[in-house]
């Protein structure tokens, strides 16, 4: 819609509602904690821990963490190494 801003919260929860400008029940990641972080400090820490976590939920499987992520494989791969997330933390790919 023209002139609506919104957002669709995905974070732990996995709600899926509809964030609207105004809304007084935003979370703090849509609210900002950043504090005197940057922004891309912000984002590298987050990514990190998602993806850590999909490994852990994964046992290490990274297509299987990828698919939680919702990323393609080699994406992940990308973004492991760009994070510094070492490969040998995964312990197989089937």
């Amino acid at each position: 819609m023209p002139g609506v801003f919104h957002m669709v919260d995905r974070g732990s929860s996995g709600s899926g509602r509809v964030i609207r400008r105004g809304d007084k029940r935003r979370s703090k990641s849509v609210t900002g904690t950043a504090g005197n972080r940057s922004l891309d400090d912000v984002l590298f820490a987050v990514e990190r821990r998602e993806i850590l976590t999909a490994l852990a939920r994964a046992q290490g499987k990274r297509t299987k963490a990828a698919e939680l992520l919702a990323i393609s494989r080699s994406r992940l791969y990308r973004r492991m190494e760009a994070l510094g997330i070492e490969p040998t933390s995964a312990t197989s790919d089937t």
